[in-house]
């Protein structure tokens, strides 16, 4: 009994290996199950839709359906717990059984089945054979009485449970319809490994061929690559080229900024302009008039001058007569006087001679005494009336003398207030001159002022009007359609000058016009001062060719390349070369820098340095033919073959 009782131990543990099997066992069968005829460079050549999706991507994740599995288990395992307890209990009659054979290999047996693909038929071992007909003799043996209580019945009577030969025989059955099912499976994957392969060996004529196609586009593509790098030079990266971008935007914006202050500016000091301007010509024609008024006015005092010279002459002259007159009528009444006396003696005469000439006459006799008194009486008579006539004709002079002198009076009294007239109206044209001057010297001040104002912002309104039409002239490229071979390159190219290029001059008039923001003025002035060494308000008294050697200096100073090449290596030799050069001459030469051709000519060579230094190191296409810097008062530039 104890080796019987062992022995159904055994036989149950057996049958609880066959029990069926927790998940992550039957996924390590599936995994080693899987693995038995595909491989991981077979997968790699199948389809997507052949292996399944996301998860099942191999066909080692395949599962064979079971059909009836867990209820032969489930038996299996319901006997296996009821053959111990039957096996302690045994009759007085029951003889003792051969051992059965254990069943702990059964599954190493049944494992030894061997499964071949190419006629996918299942062969047996001997062994197996074998052990399974011992199996099945001894549990025959166990079925022929079982004691049940105290009684005994036959064995055909009770309902006997399934032995584990038929459970196994059952589970070898399942297992061959699972061979057979996974053979068909292999056949399947076989067929489709070959299409498969089929289809990779297509894939590689089609890779190969594409491995052609894109070995002779990647020499064409080198060829190209080649031949516009021997047209355009060293490319720049595309975010060099964006940090640049969004830098000349920034620029632009503030230039943009700049300008409409500037116009604004520009707008207020024009109308300033032209109002002065207006007053100026107002007060030039007021002035002009003034003048023809004032020379008119001296022609008038000249002649007045004249007149009044010719009128004292005349008037001197008329008083010297007059005196002259008044002594001749003193003289002719003095003798009228006389002439008076002697009338009246002459009349007391004639009185005396006409009473002796009666009494003489009314005697007879006339004597000679009385002939003689009356011849004497009419010759006195005949001077009386001689001198009557001359009296009565010197009283007439007299009053003619006494109106002209009266006249003469009245005239010289005119002719005196017409003097002092003139004389107040000469004081105030003297007057109006003065005051017309003093305004004319003003308005010419106002000019001066105007003058160098605009002076002052017209570099700075170039600059702004280069800027914008370079604007302009890239906008017609999108506006209008305007092909970009028609771009005026020269105004493209001002524009990019005026734009990045160093200007003292106009720098300097942003802070001189106060057009430099307050909470930017003082950062700025250091700035300046970094630059050009020197700082805004003293850069007027530099001469013009010092500040074009300044310009060129400060524009290498600031200037950001954006990548350095070797193209540019020789130019900078040349370039420090004729710096060091202008530089003794401008230490040696004083007064004559500004006037030497030598000077004038290293200068626009040293400017055409900088242009194709800068060109070449801010990654231009191509270098420019001829080219001109920009000068202090906006001077106009050559073409050339490259832009920014």
């Amino acid at each position: 009994m104890p080796n019987q009782e062992g022995e159904t131990g055994s036989i149950g543990q057996n049958l609880r290996d066959l029990h069926p099997k927790t998940d992550s066992e039957k996924g390590a069968d599936d995994a080693s199950d899987g693995g038995s005829f595909l491989d991981d460079g077979t997968e790699d050549f199948l389809p997507s839709e052949w292996i399944g999706g996301e998860k099942k991507s191999k066909l080692s994740d395949y599962k064979p359906r079971k059909r009836g599995a867990m209820k032969v288990k489930s038996e299996m395992a319901s006997q296996s717990a009821k053959m111990p307890a039957i096996a302690k209990r045994p009759t007085p009659k029951q003889e003792p059984q051969p051992a059965a054979p254990k069943l702990c290999s059964l599954e190493a047996k049944v494992s030894s089945l061997v499964i071949t693909s190419d006629d996918s038929s299942l062969v047996e071992s001997p062994a197996v054979k074998s052990s399974i007909s011992s199996t099945t003799s001894t549990i025959d043996s166990l079925r022929s009485t079982v004691t049940i209580g105290r009684l005994q019945v036959p064995a055909s009577l009770v309902r006997q449970p399934r032995s584990a030969v038929e459970l196994m025989q059952e589970q070898i059955k399942s297992l061959k319809r699972d061979v057979e099912r996974k053979e068909k499976d292999v056949k399947y994957a076989n067929q489709q490994v070959k299409c498969a392969n089929q289809q990779v060996k297509i894939n590689q004529m089609a890779r190969s061929k594409a491995e052609d196609q894109v070995k002779e586009i990647r020499t064409q593509l080198e060829a190209k690559i080649e031949s516009l790098q021997n047209e355009l030079g060293e490319a720049v990266s595309m975010i060099e080229l964006r940090n640049e971008r969004n830098h000349i935007q920034g620029q632009l914006q503030k230039a943009t900024a700049d300008l409409m202050k500037l116009r604004e500016k520009h707008d207020k000091v024009v109308k300033r302009f032209s109002a002065a301007g207006k007053k100026l010509i107002t007060a030039n024609g007021d002035l002009a008039m003034a003048n023809v008024e004032i020379e008119w006015l001296k022609t008038k005092k000249s002649e007045q001058h004249h007149t009044i010279e010719n009128l004292s002459r005349e008037a001197t002259s008329a008083r010297i007569s007059h005196q002259r007159l008044q002594e001749d009528l003193l003289q002719e009444r003095a003798d009228g006087i006389i002439l008076q006396n002697k009338n009246d003696d002459l009349s007391a005469q004639f009185s005396t001679l006409s009473e002796r000439l009666l009494a003489v006459t009314a005697s007879p006799r006339i004597s000679t005494e009385t002939q003689n008194a009356i011849h004497r009486y009419r010759s006195l008579q005949g001077m009386y009336d001689k001198l009557k006539r001359d009296y009565n004709l010197a009283l007439r002079d007299n009053k003619n003398i006494e109106e002209d002198r009266d006249s003469h009076v009245i005239e010289n009294i005119q002719l005196r207030r017409e003097r002092d007239n003139s004389k107040s109206k000469v004081k105030r044209l003297e007057n109006d001159k003065k005051r017309l001057i003093s305004t004319n010297r003003r308005l010419e001040e106002e000019k001066e002022e105007l003058e160098e104002e605009r002076e002052l912002l017209d570099p700075i309104i170039q600059i702004g009007v280069d800027v914008r039409l370079r604007n302009l002239e890239w906008a017609r490229e999108t506006a209008l359609g305007v092909p970009t071979s028609d771009i005026d390159r020269a105004i493209i190219r001002k524009g990019n000058i005026a734009a990045h290029r160093a200007n003292a001059t106009v720098d300097a008039a942003l802070f001189e016009a106060d057009l430099v923001p307050e909470e930017y003025v003082e950062e700025a002035s250091h700035v300046f001062q970094d630059i050009y060494g020197v700082t805004p308000s003293n850069i007027g008294h530099w001469e013009p060719q010092a500040l074009r050697l300044t310009d060129c200096q400060a524009t290498l100073r600031t200037h950001k390349a954006v990548r350095k090449s070797v193209n540019s290596a020789a130019l900078r030799k040349e370039y420090d070369k004729l710096e060091d050069i202008l530089i003794d001459d401008y230490n040696s030469m004083l007064g004559y820098f500004e006037t030497d051709p030598s000077v004038d000519h290293r200068l626009l060579r040293l400017e055409e340095v900088t242009e194709e230094i800068v060109d070449i190191e801010r990654g231009k296409g191509g270098r420019r033919k001829t080219s001109r810097f920009i000068g202090n008062s906006g001077a106009t530039y050559d073409s050339d073959d490259d832009d920014d």
